[in-house]
């Protein structure tokens, strides 16, 4: 088969420019129609079918990721309130031993029966804080916006324990700072009823007797004792509804397992 002649050559040189053009144009339309449509047709299929996979592939591979991700949150959630439950419960174990005595003393205070002085002087003292919430995992959520990966009862229960958990914080700290006050109270008021018999070196530096009945008369005494008996029953009663708050949200984290005690 002879191959097709192009414009150049079927175009007569003194044909004028005007008519070389129309017959050029003549011969591109030609060509135009001696186009493979069907070929085109399947190879534009393949390009637009290739591009719809590698965006499905893509779309999968970021879903499994994603998924991984809220599964490694979710373990580190779990052992946040494991550690946090455990601060709790000893906390409540600690601050409601300390509670008995400063509530034992109180009523000492408040009596007219005479009591040894060893048994006043183990009541003596305020609770201090034992509480140490660990939130990292739940602030990187909140921080990254990476609650979205979470399911809903998830962010919902994440939510409810981010509140629950700063109203038992700022209800702490005011805590503190009054049973903080109450406790230097009572230890610069003991300290006017201290007779000190010892020596300043050996063994018996230090010692001391307390006058305990002078002290069941100081009204500012029993006063600080009452601050911080009140805030410590407030701070304990905290502590217990957080602990429920923790549970819920562990029964969340891990539905399949047992209700916890």
């Amino acid at each position: 088969m002879m191959p097709a002649e192009t414009p150049e050559e079927t175009a007569d040189p003194q044909t004028p420019l005007e008519k070389r053009s129309d017959v050029e144009l003549r011969w591109r339309l030609a060509q135009l129609k001696t186009l493979r449509w069907k070929d085109a047709a399947g190879h534009f299929t393949l390009i637009v079918v290739g591009v719809l996979v590698a965006l499905f592939v893509d779309a999968l591979r970021q879903r499994q990721n994603e998924r991984q991700r809220e599964a490694a949150y979710v373990v580190d959630l779990r052992t946040d309130m494991d550690s946090t439950l455990k601060s709790i419960d000893q906390g409540i174990e600690v601050i409601g031993k300390n509670l008995g005595r400063a509530e034992t003393m109180l009523k000492y205070l408040q009596s007219v029966d005479d009591v040894p002085e060893d048994s006043v002087r183990s009541w003596r003292g305020l609770p201090v804080n034992t509480f140490v919430p660990v939130t990292g995992t739940m602030r990187a959520l909140f921080e990254t916006g990476d609650l979205r990966l979470m399911t809903r009862d998830v962010r919902r229960s994440l939510t409810s324990y981010a509140t629950e958990l700063q109203f038992v914080e700022q209800h702490i700290d005011h805590a503190i700072v009054d049973i903080a006050a109450a406790s230097h109270l009572t230890r610069e008021r003991e300290e006017i009823y201290r007779r000190y018999t010892g020596s300043r070196t050996g063994p018996m530096a230090g010692a001391y007797t307390l006058d305990v009945k002078r002290m069941r008369s100081d009204p500012t005494l029993r006063a600080a004792y009452v601050t911080g008996v009140v805030w410590t029953r407030s701070y304990v009663q905290r502590l217990i509804e957080l602990r429920a708050s923790v549970l819920r949200l562990q029964r969340v984290l891990d539905p399949n397992s047992k209700a916890r005690k």
